[in-house]
C-alpha cells in the first residue's frame, strides 16, 4: 500500500539520522508528502484547542490530521511570548521550534478508530476518506527543552490521521512505544469533545472527491 511504503522510507531516514537531530514535525511530512500544510484551528481555550491540519496542493482541501491540544500551565517566563503566539493560531511544533525549543514526544497511547465506533464516521467525513478503514490514533505528551535545561510538559496532544496520510503501523514505526498501550480509554475525551466542535466539512456544502 502506498501509505505504508511512504512511512517505512520516512522510518528509515528517521533511523539513520543520528540521536541530536529532531524528528520531521506532522506539518512537516505532510508538506513533504503533499506538497503543501496549512492549519485551520476550529476551537481555541485557555486549556483547550481543536485543529485541522491539511494539505491542498491539489486544488482540494484535505484534511490530512485533526489534533486535540490540550494545554499545561506555561511552566516559564520565557515561554510565554511563544505561548501567546501559538495560541493566536500559530502552528504548534514549528512555532516552538523556530523560537529554539527542541521538542520531544512521550507516547502514551497508539491505536485506531474503528469503523465500528460511532467517532469513526465522523472523522471519515472531516477528513474526505474515500476508504472505510480505521483511523490512526496517536496520544502523547509534548516535551519542551531548550539548551539541555530542564524538560517541560508543554501539552498532551491527541491526533487522529487521515488513511492515506498514516496508518497506525507507520505511526508505531515513527514514534517511541507507549507508556500507556492498553488504556484505550485515553481518547474517549479527545473524540467526546469533537462532537461539540464544527469541523471544516461541517461547514461547507462542497462534496469530497
Amino acid at each position: 500500500m502506498r501509505v505504508i511504503a511512504w512511512a517505512a522510507a520516512l522510518a528509515s531516514l528517521v533511523g539513520c539520522a543520528a540521536d541530536t537531530e529532531p524528528r520531521p514535525l506532522n506539518s512537516e511530512r505532510i508538506r513533504a508528502r503533499y506538497g503543501d500544510y496549512a492549519v485551520d484551528v476550529r476551537y481555541q481555550s485557555e486549556s483547550l484547542r481543536i485543529s485541522e491540519l491539511y494539505s491542498r496542493a491539489t486544488g482540494e482541501r484535505h484534511t490530512r490530521t485533526i489534533a486535540i491540544v490540550e494545554f499545561a500551565a506555561v511552566p516559564v517566563p520565557e515561554l510565554a511570548a511563544v505561548d501567546a503566539t501559538i495560541r493566536a493560531g500559530a502552528s504548534l511544533g514549528a512555532t516552538l521550534r523556530n523560537a529554539g525549543w527542541e521538542i520531544a514526544k512521550e507516547s502514551l497511547w497508539i491505536g485506531t478508530v474503528d469503523p465500528a465506533q460511532t467517532a469513526h464516521r465522523r472523522l471519515r467525513t472531516a477528513m474526505c476518506s474515500s476508504e472505510n478503514l480505521p483511523i490512526a490514533a496517536y496520544r502523547y505528551r509534548l516535551r519542551i527543552t531548550k539548551s539541555g535545561d530542564q524538560a517541560y510538559t508543554y501539552a498532551t496532544v491527541t491526533e487522529f490521521y487521515d488513511p492515506d496520510y498514516l496508518d497506525e503501523q507507520a505511526v508505531r514505526r515513527t514514534s517511541t512505544a507507549p507508556t500507556e498501550p492498553e488504556n484505550r480509554s485515553v481518547v474517549t475525551t479527545p473524540l467526546n469533545l469533537l462532537a461539540n466542535v464544527t469541523l471544516h466539512r461541517d461547514s461547507v456544502a462542497t462534496p469530497c472527491d
